[in-house]
């Protein structure tokens, strides 16, 4: 079950990728138009409670450090712009999302958030996205793992059953026992969403960076989430028992890091790692 028709059969038919919110629809295609009126958006957004808790929440939270208190969205708007407040609510709806993965998922998610964040502060060369936008990359690149498990229970416990009992990776035994992988069904997600095709790829590949289109930006992101990946597991913050599965030297070569940024890297994300016990909070509620 691995040629392009059995996935879509998987993806079209077993699993049902859920749509893109309503919130999230609106307020990307205000924010498109130039002259978007900034009231208009925090209208937008207010009108969804869960979603305004979760944007106010994040941007009062110390992970933002912001100086005064956010009360509310329109504030918010005024305070951080247009491109933060668009990722926070990115990140509020991919909370949700994430609220119907088992907790081991979203610990690690969180982490691979924090770990992108830390590591486009400490280096950016090679991409050109922002620490909000790396925080999400991070956040939803296993967003497939839910949405299998949730599908496909019976299959995702024997891929975490073949992980564990034959020492393969995940995205290895998933391959073999589903027919797909997390990497690629997250991806279709990030296009049913109409995220930045980037985003999307990025997913797609961050366990092969073979699937990454010719876009530089694209496979050099898929290495960052493969390097999240492993800080993240090495860190104590894995999905799964025993994983870890260090990059290759491709990985490490598209990623753009040497062996002299490791230890600034590191310590940029264990000064952020208490943060991730507050945003764990943030999708819980």
């Amino acid at each position: 079950m691995n040629d392009s028709g059995d996935i879509d059969y998987l993806l079209d038919e077993l699993v049902t990728l859920p749509s893109m919110p309503v919130t999230l629809v609106r307020v990307t295609q205000l924010l498109e138009d130039p002259s978007y009126d900034v009231h208009e958006v925090a209208k937008v957004i207010s009108a969804d409670p869960g979603i305004t808790l979760k944007t106010l929440r994040l941007a009062n939270s110390a992970y933002y450090g912001l100086r005064q208190p956010v009360a509310t969205v329109d504030h918010a708007m005024v305070l951080l712009g247009e491109r933060v407040i668009r990722n926070l609510v990115l990140t509020a709806t991919a909370f949700d999302a994430l609220q119907q993965g088992a907790a081991r998922f979203v610990r690690h998610s969180v982490s691979c958030a924090v770990c992108m964040r830390a590591m486009r502060a400490v280096r950016a060369p090679s991409v050109t996205i922002q620490p909000e936008e790396a925080f999400v990359y991070g956040l939803i690149h296993d967003i497939g793992k839910v949405i299998l498990e949730q599908f496909l229970p019976e299959e995702y416990g024997a891929v975490e059953r073949m992980a564990l009992e034959e020492g393969v990776p995940v995205f290895q035994a998933e391959r073999d026992v589903i027919g797909l992988d997390h990497a690629r069904a997250g991806a279709r997600l990030a296009e049913k969403w109409k995220l930045p095709p980037v985003l999307a790829g990025a997913i797609a590949g961050h366990h092969d960076l073979s699937r990454c289109s010719a876009d530089t930006d694209e496979r050099n992101l898929a290495a960052w989430l493969a390097v999240a990946d492993y800080i993240s597991i090495m860190s104590g913050f894995g999905a799964e028992p025993g994983e870890s599965v260090p990059p290759d030297p491709e990985v490490w070569g598209a990623a753009g890091f040497t062996s002299a940024d490791m230890p600034e890297i590191l310590e940029s994300f264990f000064e952020a790692a208490p943060g991730i016990g507050e945003l764990l909070g943030m999708v819980d509620s």
